[in-house]
């Protein structure tokens, strides 16, 4: 071959190979209990994880945009908690929701909110809860989920609170230093609430998605379904629509598109349990435009995104081999009707990996969040995960495998 002709082509690959579009995956810790449950991608390119560190803490990471770890908070004055979701805020800094069991479990759990600034100093962490006077605090329960930043720079979690045995919708809106200024919660005396999304509304006000049980005893099987709560900007009720799924189903994923029509997903609430995976398509009011089952029987149909030119993209986890229980996180994109299968994308590594969160990125691509695990066994050799992808949902290597040589003939 001639030397000039392979030269040519090698820089070809290179530079094919080191675009914009290039995908990458990195494991977070020491192999010790580690999670990403969350991640936002930052104004330089960058990314910020949250989720569980060594199996206790909350935390924050900041990577490049390569995903190399810039920096780390850990909470560790929770002993037992863990983030749920991450947002930027307009100072440039990090707000997290989530969950913090006191370890004495003689106090009821609470919602956390909690702020860091651009170079992961935290700056202060609140809990929430409602109180339960007729229930032990013990098994009471508070959780965050969602978090936002609102117009007014304050910030706006959203998650549950129960006081056994169902549990309401739980709105809590502070201040830009976390002081509350009110909270709200939302429930049916039958019906238990799981939340999953919550996703702002350009003329003000959000919109909350997830999924209820109805624990009516009349009712058996109970009674699930897919639900869309719109709220103003005090938290009150503006809309409330529900969607029936399937038994041993519940809520996994919610987007709202750039037409103002809202995305919901199902699936199964555990491994081998429940049924097909759904999408739902609801329009700007709640108003249900139609229902189809996913060409992509995920075991955990996970979270969807909608691309720029309107078609659906899906991840969810999927056995490595039939009747597996080692799992890898699946990437599909349908067409906007669910009707067409696009491109499907398997990614392999550790011995499972597992996705909590998609986001698309700047590039037109996406970043997953989740963890990878190395054992069989407990704590799994577990670490949390980051994933880019570009926009056919590759995640490249940069890797020659084999000899490379130069032909002089």
């Amino acid at each position: 071959m001639n030397t000039r002709l392979l030269l040519t082509l090698i820089i070809t690959l290179i530079t094919f190979f080191s675009g914009t579009t290039q995908g990458w995956i990195r494991d977070y810790g020491n192999q010790d209990g580690n999670s990403g449950n969350a991640v936002v991608q930052t104004s330089d390119g960058g990314y910020t994880l949250t989720g569980q560190w060594v199996g206790r803490n909350p935390y924050i990471l900041r990577t490049d945009a390569d995903g190399n770890m810039l920096w780390q908070a850990v909470f560790s004055s929770i002993e037992l908690g863990y983030g749920t979701d991450i947002t930027s805020t307009s100072d440039g800094g990090f707000a997290i929701t989530g969950h913090n069991q006191p370890p004495t479990f003689d106090e009821a759990p609470t919602l956390l909110l909690a702020k860091a600034d651009a170079n992961g100093n935290i700056l202060w962490q609140r809990e929430f809860f409602e109180d339960y006077p007729n229930v032990t605090d013990s098994i009471e329960y508070n959780i965050g989920k969602q978090v936002i930043e609102t117009p007014d720079g304050g910030l706006l979690a959203v998650g549950e609170t129960s006081g056994i045995p169902r549990s309401d919708v739980f709105m809590v809106k502070t201040d830009a230093n976390g002081n509350e200024l009110w909270h709200q919660t939302f429930g049916v005396d039958t019906l238990t609430y799981e939340v999953i999304k919550l996703m702002s509304l350009p003329a003000g006000g959000y919109a909350i998605a997830g999924s209820i049980v109805n624990l009516d005893p009349a009712i058996f099987p109970a009674a699930r379904a897919l639900f869309l709560l719109q709220i103003d900007e005090q938290g009150n009720e503006l809309d409330f629509d529900m969607y029936p799924i399937a038994q041993g189903n519940k809520a996994s994923g919610a987007v709202r598109a750039a037409d103002g029509s809202f995305y919901l997903t199902s699936s199964r609430a555990f491994f081998n349990s429940g049924q097909e995976s759904s999408i739902f398509k609801l329009d700007a009011a709640g108003n249900l435009l139609w229902e189809k089952i996913s060409l992509i029987d995920f075991d955990i149909l996970q979270d969807i995104q909608v691309s720029p030119q309107g078609e659906l993209v899906i991840s969810g986890i999927y056995p490595r081999n039939p009747n597996s229980f080692e799992y890898l996180v699946t990437l599909a994109k349908l067409d906007a009707e669910a009707e067409a299968l696009i491109w499907r994308r398997e990614i392999p590594f550790g011995l499972n990996n597992f996705n909590e969160a998609m986001i698309p990125t700047s590039d037109g691509g996406y970043a997953i969040a989740g963890r990878v695990q190395y054992e069989v066994s407990w704590p799994y050799g577990q670490n949390a995960m980051l994933v880019k992808t570009n926009n056919e949902g590759y995640v490249y290597t940069c890797t020659l495998d084999g000899d490379v040589f130069l032909d002089e003939n």
